[in-house]
């Protein structure tokens, strides 16, 4: 169900944009998916309603960015990913 609903929903929800969503489920994150100290996740489903919120002309979302000190680069250099998909 999951990659079927992520199939489904990508099209719908784009970069820069702003969305009202509904019918989400909210949950715990297993302490193994746990990333950055997030604590929560919102379950997707076929299940949600997506609503796109009418453009600003005048506001763009801005991204936040964290940048690394080139001194600190190295505790990433061997680090592995973990992509939630692949896991059997």
């Amino acid at each position: 169900m999951f990659n079927q609903a992520i199939v489904i929903m990508s099209p719908k929800l784009q970069v820069y944009k702003k969305y009202l969503i509904s019918n989400v489920e909210v949950r715990p994150i297993l302490p193994q998916f746990k990333c950055d100290g997030i604590d929560m996740q919102w379950v997707i489903s076929t299940d949600i309603v997506v609503e796109e919120l009418p453009d600003e002309q005048d506001q763009v979302l801005l991204l936040e960015f964290n940048y690394t000190q080139f001194n600190e680069l190295a505790q990433y250099v061997s680090q592995q990913l973990i992509l939630l998909d692949n896991q059997k």
